[in-house]
Protein backbone atom coordinates (compact mmCIF):
# COMPACT_ATOMS: atom_id res chain seq x y z
CA UNK A 1 0.00 0.00 0.00
CA UNK A 2 1.38 3.13 -1.14
CA UNK A 3 1.60 5.53 2.01
CA UNK A 4 0.97 9.02 1.18
CA UNK A 5 1.18 12.60 3.04
CA UNK A 6 -0.30 16.07 2.73
CA UNK A 7 0.68 19.00 4.26
CA UNK A 8 -1.83 21.13 3.82
CA UNK A 9 -5.65 20.06 2.77
CA UNK A 10 -6.88 23.09 0.83
CA UNK A 11 -8.03 23.56 -2.78
CA UNK A 12 -5.15 21.59 -4.22
CA UNK A 13 -4.09 19.27 -1.53
CA UNK A 14 -7.71 18.58 -0.90
CA UNK A 15 -7.87 18.07 -4.78
CA UNK A 16 -4.85 15.78 -5.09
CA UNK A 17 -6.27 13.57 -1.99
CA UNK A 18 -10.17 13.16 -3.65
CA UNK A 19 -8.54 12.48 -6.60
CA UNK A 20 -6.19 9.07 -5.27
CA UNK A 21 -9.29 8.16 -3.35
CA UNK A 22 -10.89 8.06 -6.59
CA UNK A 23 -8.52 6.12 -8.38
CA UNK A 24 -7.16 3.86 -5.90
CA UNK A 25 -9.30 3.13 -2.93
CA UNK A 26 -8.26 1.64 0.03
CA UNK A 27 -4.85 0.98 -2.26
CA UNK A 28 -3.55 4.37 -1.02
CA UNK A 29 -2.86 5.77 2.36
CA UNK A 30 -3.89 9.07 2.66
CA UNK A 31 -2.23 11.02 5.78
CA UNK A 32 -3.46 14.96 6.31
CA UNK A 33 -2.27 17.83 8.63
CA UNK A 34 -3.64 21.49 7.84
CA UNK A 35 -3.26 24.73 10.42
CA UNK A 36 -7.06 24.80 9.74
CA UNK A 37 -8.30 22.19 11.57
CA UNK A 38 -12.03 22.78 9.72
CA UNK A 39 -9.84 21.60 6.22
CA UNK A 40 -8.76 18.55 7.64
CA UNK A 41 -12.73 17.80 9.31
CA UNK A 42 -14.37 18.14 6.23
CA UNK A 43 -11.13 15.85 4.48
CA UNK A 44 -11.33 13.03 7.03
CA UNK A 45 -15.42 13.17 7.29
CA UNK A 46 -15.83 12.64 2.94
CA UNK A 47 -13.25 10.18 3.13
CA UNK A 48 -10.31 11.92 1.28
CA UNK A 49 -7.41 11.35 4.02
CA UNK A 50 -7.41 8.24 6.61
CA UNK A 51 -5.69 9.48 9.19
CA UNK A 52 -5.50 13.34 10.13
CA UNK A 53 -2.25 14.15 12.51
CA UNK A 54 -1.50 17.30 15.21
CA UNK A 55 1.45 17.93 14.00
CA UNK A 56 2.94 18.04 10.48
CA UNK A 57 5.83 16.03 11.67
CA UNK A 58 4.04 13.08 11.86
CA UNK A 59 3.32 12.90 8.22
CA UNK A 60 6.54 12.85 6.99
CA UNK A 61 7.08 9.78 9.75
CA UNK A 62 4.30 7.97 8.36
CA UNK A 63 4.89 8.42 4.78
CA UNK A 64 6.49 7.46 1.25
CA UNK A 65 5.61 10.61 -0.49
CA UNK A 66 4.97 13.78 1.35
CA UNK A 67 3.29 16.76 -0.65
CA UNK A 68 3.78 19.79 0.41
CA UNK A 69 0.87 21.77 -0.36
CA UNK A 70 0.76 24.96 1.67
CA UNK A 71 1.54 29.02 0.68
CA UNK A 72 4.67 29.59 -0.19
CA UNK A 73 5.45 31.63 2.64
CA UNK A 74 4.83 27.96 5.06
CA UNK A 75 7.57 25.73 2.99
CA UNK A 76 10.52 26.97 4.93
CA UNK A 77 9.00 25.87 7.70
CA UNK A 78 7.18 23.07 6.80
CA UNK A 79 10.83 21.60 4.97
CA UNK A 80 12.34 22.39 9.20
CA UNK A 81 10.29 19.79 10.24
CA UNK A 82 10.32 17.46 6.84
CA UNK A 83 14.27 17.60 7.56
CA UNK A 84 13.88 16.24 11.00
CA UNK A 85 12.15 13.01 9.40
CA UNK A 86 13.08 12.79 6.19
CA UNK A 87 15.11 9.31 5.43
CA UNK A 88 16.77 8.10 2.00
CA UNK A 89 13.31 6.36 1.32
CA UNK A 90 11.12 9.73 1.24
CA UNK A 91 10.36 11.32 -1.90
CA UNK A 92 9.44 15.06 -1.00
CA UNK A 93 7.44 17.51 -3.40
CA UNK A 94 5.47 20.39 -3.71
CA UNK A 95 2.36 22.82 -5.48
CA UNK A 96 3.90 25.35 -5.25
CA UNK A 97 3.10 28.42 -7.89
CA UNK A 98 6.80 29.48 -8.03
CA UNK A 99 10.13 26.66 -8.31
CA UNK A 100 13.34 28.98 -7.77
CA UNK A 101 12.78 30.22 -4.34
CA UNK A 102 11.39 26.42 -3.15
CA UNK A 103 14.65 24.80 -5.04
CA UNK A 104 16.46 26.63 -3.09
CA UNK A 105 14.88 26.07 0.27
CA UNK A 106 14.91 22.74 -0.35
CA UNK A 107 18.86 22.60 -1.31
CA UNK A 108 19.99 24.46 1.94
CA UNK A 109 17.15 22.61 4.22
CA UNK A 110 16.38 18.82 3.34
CA UNK A 111 18.98 16.37 4.31
CA UNK A 112 18.52 14.51 1.02
CA UNK A 113 17.49 17.52 -1.57
CA UNK A 114 18.26 15.07 -4.56
CA UNK A 115 14.74 13.12 -3.37
CA UNK A 116 12.80 16.34 -3.83
CA UNK A 117 11.37 17.61 -7.13
CA UNK A 118 9.46 20.94 -7.84
CA UNK A 119 5.61 20.59 -9.08
CA UNK A 120 3.11 22.71 -10.12
CA UNK A 121 -0.31 21.63 -11.42
CA UNK A 122 -2.10 24.18 -13.73
CA UNK A 123 -4.98 23.82 -12.23
CA UNK A 124 -7.17 25.60 -9.90
CA UNK A 125 -10.04 28.19 -8.87
CA UNK A 126 -10.45 31.63 -7.75
CA UNK A 127 -12.12 30.34 -4.50
CA UNK A 128 -9.95 28.15 -2.18
CA UNK A 129 -10.09 25.22 0.72
CA UNK A 130 -11.04 22.20 1.14
CA UNK A 131 -14.78 22.78 -0.11
CA UNK A 132 -13.83 23.68 -3.26
CA UNK A 133 -11.57 20.60 -3.81
CA UNK A 134 -12.42 17.85 -6.34
CA UNK A 135 -11.03 15.14 -7.70
CA UNK A 136 -11.57 15.83 -11.34
CA UNK A 137 -10.15 19.23 -11.65
CA UNK A 138 -6.57 18.07 -12.46
CA UNK A 139 -8.07 16.24 -15.79
CA UNK A 140 -5.88 16.79 -18.76
CA UNK A 141 -4.54 19.88 -17.37
CA UNK A 142 -0.40 20.65 -17.41
CA UNK A 143 1.50 19.79 -14.43
CA UNK A 144 4.92 21.42 -14.12
CA UNK A 145 7.45 19.18 -12.44
CA UNK A 146 10.97 21.29 -12.35
CA UNK A 147 13.80 18.37 -11.50
CA UNK A 148 17.29 19.40 -11.41
CA UNK A 149 20.64 18.10 -12.06
CA UNK A 150 20.81 15.74 -9.02
CA UNK A 151 17.12 14.87 -8.33
CA UNK A 152 16.85 11.25 -7.86
CA UNK A 153 15.27 8.78 -10.34
CA UNK A 154 12.97 8.04 -7.74
CA UNK A 155 11.63 10.70 -7.21
CA UNK A 156 11.20 11.72 -10.54
CA UNK A 157 9.32 8.53 -11.21
CA UNK A 158 6.87 9.21 -7.91
CA UNK A 159 5.96 12.46 -8.90
CA UNK A 160 5.59 10.98 -12.43
CA UNK A 161 3.23 8.11 -11.05
CA UNK A 162 1.46 11.00 -8.61
CA UNK A 163 0.59 12.90 -11.76
CA UNK A 164 -0.35 10.18 -14.03
CA UNK A 165 -2.91 8.96 -11.56
CA UNK A 166 -4.87 12.45 -11.11
CA UNK A 167 -5.04 12.41 -14.52
CA UNK A 168 -2.85 15.45 -15.64
CA UNK A 169 0.21 16.17 -18.06
CA UNK A 170 3.65 16.40 -17.15
CA UNK A 171 5.79 18.79 -18.61
CA UNK A 172 9.15 19.55 -17.30
CA UNK A 173 11.15 22.53 -16.88
CA UNK A 174 13.67 23.96 -15.18
CA UNK A 175 12.87 26.31 -11.96
CA UNK A 176 13.68 29.00 -13.88
CA UNK A 177 11.66 28.74 -17.19
CA UNK A 178 9.13 27.57 -14.76
CA UNK A 179 9.01 31.15 -13.00
CA UNK A 180 9.21 32.88 -16.38
CA UNK A 181 6.31 30.60 -17.98
CA UNK A 182 4.03 31.28 -15.00
CA UNK A 183 4.82 35.14 -15.15
CA UNK A 184 3.64 35.61 -18.82
CA UNK A 185 0.51 33.03 -18.58
CA UNK A 186 -1.02 33.31 -15.22
CA UNK A 187 0.54 35.94 -13.34
CA UNK A 188 0.04 38.84 -16.13
CA UNK A 189 -3.67 37.52 -16.53
CA UNK A 190 -4.27 38.06 -13.03
CA UNK A 191 -2.14 41.77 -13.08
CA UNK A 192 -4.32 42.18 -16.27
CA UNK A 193 -7.59 41.12 -14.96
CA UNK A 194 -7.50 43.13 -11.35
CA UNK A 195 -6.97 46.40 -13.89
CA UNK A 196 -9.82 45.71 -15.52
CA UNK A 197 -12.01 45.46 -12.32
CA UNK A 198 -10.28 48.29 -10.96
CA UNK A 199 -11.02 50.90 -13.53
CA UNK A 200 -14.94 50.37 -12.34
CA UNK A 201 -13.74 51.37 -8.86
CA UNK A 202 -12.63 55.00 -10.30
CA UNK A 203 -14.29 55.58 -13.38
CA UNK A 204 -18.88 55.79 -13.35
CA UNK A 205 -18.70 54.19 -16.80
CA UNK A 206 -16.85 51.58 -16.32
CA UNK A 207 -18.63 51.02 -13.03
CA UNK A 208 -22.16 51.22 -15.17
CA UNK A 209 -20.20 49.06 -18.31
CA UNK A 210 -19.37 46.46 -15.55
CA UNK A 211 -22.46 45.40 -14.03
CA UNK A 212 -24.07 44.74 -17.85
CA UNK A 213 -20.94 42.99 -18.60
CA UNK A 214 -21.14 39.82 -20.86
CA UNK A 215 -19.35 36.90 -21.13
CA UNK A 216 -16.12 37.94 -22.44
CA UNK A 217 -16.27 40.57 -19.75
CA UNK A 218 -17.33 37.49 -16.69
CA UNK A 219 -13.51 35.29 -18.51
CA UNK A 220 -11.33 38.35 -18.39
CA UNK A 221 -12.21 39.64 -14.73
CA UNK A 222 -13.03 35.83 -13.14
CA UNK A 223 -9.29 35.78 -11.51
CA UNK A 224 -9.75 39.04 -10.03
CA UNK A 225 -11.70 37.29 -7.25
CA UNK A 226 -8.36 35.31 -6.25
CA UNK A 227 -7.39 35.70 -2.44
CA UNK A 228 -5.44 38.89 -1.91
CA UNK A 229 -3.09 37.55 0.20
CA UNK A 230 -1.85 35.21 -1.95
CA UNK A 231 -1.34 36.65 -5.01
CA UNK A 232 0.61 39.69 -3.30
CA UNK A 233 2.98 37.16 -1.93
CA UNK A 234 2.93 35.43 -5.50
CA UNK A 235 3.73 38.50 -7.78
CA UNK A 236 5.78 39.91 -4.98
CA UNK A 237 8.60 36.83 -4.68
CA UNK A 238 8.12 36.57 -8.78
CA UNK A 239 8.31 40.32 -9.04
CA UNK A 240 11.25 40.95 -12.24
CA UNK A 241 10.07 38.02 -14.56
CA UNK A 242 6.21 39.50 -14.05
CA UNK A 243 7.79 43.26 -14.53
CA UNK A 244 9.10 42.11 -18.04
CA UNK A 245 5.46 40.29 -18.68
CA UNK A 246 3.86 43.65 -17.89
CA UNK A 247 6.30 46.00 -19.60
CA UNK A 248 5.64 43.22 -23.52
CA UNK A 249 1.84 43.82 -22.39
CA UNK A 250 1.76 47.30 -22.13
CA UNK A 251 3.61 47.89 -25.70
CA UNK A 252 1.20 45.58 -27.29
CA UNK A 253 -1.68 47.69 -26.04
CA UNK A 254 -0.03 50.66 -27.26
CA UNK A 255 0.21 49.76 -30.48
CA UNK A 256 -3.02 48.41 -30.58
CA UNK A 257 -4.25 51.47 -29.05
CA UNK A 258 -2.09 53.68 -31.53
CA UNK A 259 -3.64 51.86 -34.58
CA UNK A 260 -7.34 52.40 -33.35
CA UNK A 261 -6.69 55.79 -32.60
CA UNK A 262 -5.71 55.62 -36.53
CA UNK A 263 -8.78 54.88 -37.17
CA UNK A 264 -7.63 52.74 -39.94
CA UNK A 265 -9.69 49.12 -40.62
CA UNK A 266 -6.66 47.79 -42.07
CA UNK A 267 -4.07 48.82 -39.29
CA UNK A 268 -5.85 47.25 -36.43
CA UNK A 269 -6.76 44.31 -38.60
CA UNK A 270 -3.00 43.51 -39.05
CA UNK A 271 -2.51 43.76 -35.36
CA UNK A 272 -5.11 41.56 -33.86
CA UNK A 273 -5.41 39.59 -36.63
CA UNK A 274 -2.05 37.22 -36.41
CA UNK A 275 -2.63 37.10 -32.66
CA UNK A 276 -6.02 35.61 -33.64
CA UNK A 277 -4.11 32.81 -35.34
CA UNK A 278 -1.74 31.99 -33.19
CA UNK A 279 -4.57 31.31 -30.51
CA UNK A 280 -5.85 29.45 -33.15
CA UNK A 281 -2.88 27.52 -33.24
CA UNK A 282 -2.07 27.24 -29.72
CA UNK A 283 -5.11 25.87 -29.18
CA UNK A 284 -4.89 23.28 -31.93
CA UNK A 285 -1.61 22.53 -30.41
CA UNK A 286 -3.33 22.21 -26.90
CA UNK A 287 -5.98 19.56 -28.48
CA UNK A 288 -3.80 17.69 -30.80
CA UNK A 289 -4.01 13.83 -30.25
CA UNK A 290 -2.39 11.04 -31.95
CA UNK A 291 -0.67 7.53 -30.91
CA UNK A 292 1.64 6.88 -28.43
CA UNK A 293 5.18 6.29 -29.17
CA UNK A 294 7.33 4.34 -26.67
CA UNK A 295 11.11 5.61 -26.48
CA UNK A 296 13.73 2.96 -24.95
CA UNK A 297 16.55 4.72 -23.46
CA UNK A 298 19.56 3.05 -21.84
CA UNK A 299 20.57 5.22 -18.81
CA UNK A 300 24.15 4.93 -17.68
CA UNK A 301 24.90 4.11 -14.28
CA UNK A 302 25.45 7.91 -13.46
CA UNK A 303 23.82 10.51 -11.02
CA UNK A 304 21.40 12.40 -12.92
CA UNK A 305 20.94 11.16 -16.08
CA UNK A 306 16.97 10.63 -15.61
CA UNK A 307 16.82 14.33 -15.09
CA UNK A 308 19.09 15.00 -17.97
CA UNK A 309 16.43 13.27 -20.26
CA UNK A 310 13.51 15.25 -18.61
CA UNK A 311 14.95 18.09 -19.18
CA UNK A 312 15.87 17.40 -22.78
CA UNK A 313 12.38 16.99 -23.30
CA UNK A 314 11.16 19.97 -21.29
CA UNK A 315 13.53 22.19 -23.02
CA UNK A 316 11.92 21.00 -26.91
CA UNK A 317 8.23 21.41 -25.52
CA UNK A 318 7.87 17.31 -25.58
CA UNK A 319 4.85 16.10 -23.12
CA UNK A 320 6.04 12.79 -21.13
CA UNK A 321 3.11 10.93 -21.38
CA UNK A 322 4.05 8.23 -19.23
CA UNK A 323 7.48 7.07 -18.18
CA UNK A 324 8.85 3.80 -16.06
CA UNK A 325 12.34 2.80 -15.36
CA UNK A 326 13.62 -1.07 -15.20
CA UNK A 327 17.34 -1.35 -13.63
CA UNK A 328 20.07 -3.31 -14.56
CA UNK A 329 23.53 -4.05 -13.81
CA UNK A 330 25.65 -1.04 -14.45
CA UNK A 331 22.91 0.56 -16.84
CA UNK A 332 19.21 0.81 -16.61
CA UNK A 333 16.64 1.06 -19.54
CA UNK A 334 14.19 3.56 -19.43
CA UNK A 335 10.66 3.96 -20.99
CA UNK A 336 9.42 6.72 -22.25
CA UNK A 337 6.11 7.56 -23.75
CA UNK A 338 5.19 10.32 -26.16
CA UNK A 339 2.09 11.40 -28.22
CA UNK A 340 2.51 11.93 -32.01
CA UNK A 341 5.18 10.19 -34.20
CA UNK A 342 6.61 13.87 -34.94
CA UNK A 343 7.32 14.03 -31.29
CA UNK A 344 8.88 10.91 -31.14
CA UNK A 345 11.09 11.05 -34.14
CA UNK A 346 11.99 14.51 -32.58
CA UNK A 347 12.54 13.28 -29.38
CA UNK A 348 14.84 10.36 -30.67
CA UNK A 349 16.86 13.00 -32.18
CA UNK A 350 17.43 14.96 -29.37
CA UNK A 351 18.57 12.28 -27.24
CA UNK A 352 20.69 10.89 -29.82
CA UNK A 353 22.30 14.16 -30.24
CA UNK A 354 22.61 13.85 -26.66
CA UNK A 355 24.57 10.98 -26.79
CA UNK A 356 21.90 8.45 -25.64
CA UNK A 357 21.55 4.92 -26.88
CA UNK A 358 17.69 4.97 -28.00
CA UNK A 359 15.19 3.47 -30.13
CA UNK A 360 11.50 4.13 -31.08
CA UNK A 361 8.35 1.90 -31.67
CA UNK A 362 4.72 2.69 -31.38
CA UNK A 363 3.19 1.17 -27.95
CA UNK A 364 0.83 -1.60 -28.51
Amino acid sequence: MKKVGIVGVGLIGGSIALALKNKYKDKVYIYGYDLNKEHIRKAKEVGAIDECFEEGAQVVQSSDLIIVATPLDKVKEVFQYIAKHQTPDKVVTDVCSLKMKVHKLAETILPYPENFIGGHPMAGSEKGGFDAAHHEIFIGKPYIITPVENTSEMAISEVHWLIKSLGAKPVTLTPEEHDYAVAYNSHLTHVISWAIVSMALKDRTADIAARFGGPSYRDMTRVSMSSPSLWSLILSENKDKVSKAIDLCIKEIISLKSAIESGSREEIEKIIKPARDKRFEIYRASEAKGKIFRLEVVLPNKPGQLAKVTALFGQQGINIENIEMVHGEGQGLLFVDVCGEENAERALSILQAAGFEATISQDG
